[in-house]
């Protein structure tokens, strides 16, 4: 394809995607005074926290006690920034993970970037790279501006996707069957009465029956989180195909808007909380678990996950349990969060694509197995990520060095002193003034009310 280059940026770094691992990552590197270049395809950042209205970030608490943090740095600095500002929601919601309005997250995320110095591009996509020797010169992005090249020493593929890995001829792995996608909604005008956890019940059963009947589609959980004290967000449609191919993707965002609006209205029918209820909005966009993960120079295991080794070159700690949805047409709620474990260490090695000398990926398309994937996937965990790819960027600059011949000491200590968590013994209490989740004093996990298949 002849591509017309209108205009070459310059940066040191390049961050591709501004899911909240991209966000971390230019926010950390901006602070370290590195001219970044984050490229996002929306018009804000946050990714599917954001655009698929997750309205959480799994993985900053620890999960065996919601009292400590398993992830620091710049995810707690946006939830207190969140919380500042009246964005958290109510204390009727799960304690396992922060709720806050999407709106708040975007806000703030403008507002960081801005005060690290990061250029954004916004409505900007990635479209090729320009590689050799292993070594990544430039990305070709598009807009309506026409394609530019974006020059750099350093790259960072935030995508979710490994799309600047993909297309710089590293190695990656696709599940032959990958989780399902999501699309969430909101509604408002709920009235009183249920405990978050009776009315994920009370949904649960109202559509588990209905799906037996034949009568809806297929679902998941539906786990429920309250935005405001009468505005829920619903985590439930269950979506099957290939986030990489635009026409499953098609079929999942057209069918999941479908079954959105049944779920709302078999649950205003069914249940008096929602009698009043009204349809608020989806999601700007289907959310996605899974697509493809890179081949790194380490791939993080499901044993790995359950503690069984630390690592020398720990960056941060995961601290959410294997969270595989079922791609089998089970419905309902999986099994995952019923014996909590303490988090594990996070290598560095699985950030590194082995074919390529100056990118580092991050978030959930960095290097691990299907399984491990279910809990390093998530959005409080990518932002460890992103952080630490950041810091390993500003040493490697600043001396000189290659990623892979920065002192991991030396990354270690700069990431403690920017705020990090790396011994999973030594967890620092949540901050007092969140406003979280209660369950009356009870710290256990959400009851596993079941699923099943046909």
């Amino acid at each position: 394809m002849n591509l017309t280059i209108s205009r070459t940026l310059h940066a040191d770094v390049v961050i591709v995607g501004g899911g909240t691992a991209g966000l971390a990552a230019a926010v950390a590197a901006g602070r370290r005074k590195l001219s970044v270049l984050l490229i996002e395809q929306h018009g804000f950042c946050g990714g599917l926290t954001v655009y698929s209205m997750v309205h959480v970030l799994d993985g900053v608490l620890a999960q065996h006690d919601f009292s400590k943090l398993a992830v620091g740095g710049v995810a707690v600095d946006i939830l207190n920034r969140i919380e500042a500002t009246g964005g958290m929601g109510p204390a009727d919601n799960p304690p396992e993970t922060p709720v806050f309005d999407p709106e708040a997250f975007k806000l703030q995320a403008d507002i960081m970037l801005q005060e690290a110095g990061v250029r954004v591009l916004y409505h900007t996509r990635t479209v090729g790279t320009q590689a050799a020797d292993g070594r990544v010169r430039a990305v070709i992005v598009h807009s309506k501006a026409g394609f530019w090249r974006v020059e750099a020493g350093l790259f960072i593929d935030a995508s979710g996707d490994a799309d600047l890995c993909a297309q710089a001829g590293a190695g990656f792995e696709i599940s032959q069957s990958m989780q399902p996608m999501t699309l969430h909604f909101q509604l408002a005008g709920l009235k009183g009465g249920l405990r978050w956890k009776q009315l994920e019940k009370e949904c649960h059963d109202v559509l588990a029956a209905a799906f037996a009947r034949g009568e809806g589609p297929r679902f998941g959980g539906p786990w429920v989180l309250r935005i405001r004290d009468h505005e829920i967000s619903m985590n439930c449609t269950r979506l099957y195909g290939n986030a990489l191919d635009p026409e499953d993707l098609t079929k999942a965002e057209i069918a999941g808007r479908k079954n959105a609006w049944w779920v709302y209205r078999r649950l205003k029918q069914a249940l008096p909380e929602f009698a009043d209820a009204h349809f608020v909005m989806s999601g700007p966009s289907v959310g996605c678990r899974e697509t493809r993960r890179i081949t790194g120079e380490y791939q993080l295991t499901e044993r790995d996950v359950l503690g069984s080794q630390g690592f020398s070159d720990t960056i941060g700690l995961g601290a959410w349990p294997m969270d595989v949805h079922p791609s089998d047409g089970r419905v309902g709620f999986h099994p995952h969060k019923e014996k909590p474990q303490a988090p594990y260490t996070y290598p560095l090695r699985a950030l590194l694509p082995r074919k390529l000398e100056n990118v580092l990926a991050v978030g959930r398309c960095a290097s691990t197995t299907a399984k491990a994937h279910g809990s390093s996937r998530v959005n409080g965990t990518s932002m460890m990520m992103g952080e630490a790819a950041a810091v390993l960027c500003h040493l490697a600059h600043s001396s000189g060095r290659t990623l892979r011949d920065v002192p991991v000491s030396q990354l270690q200590e700069a990431l403690v002193a920017g705020g990090a968590i790396l011994d999973p013994a030594v967890l620092p209490d949540r901050p007092a003034h969140w406003r979280m989740g209660r369950l009356d004093g009870d710290n256990s996990p959400p009851v596993f009310f079941g699923g099943f298949k046909p």
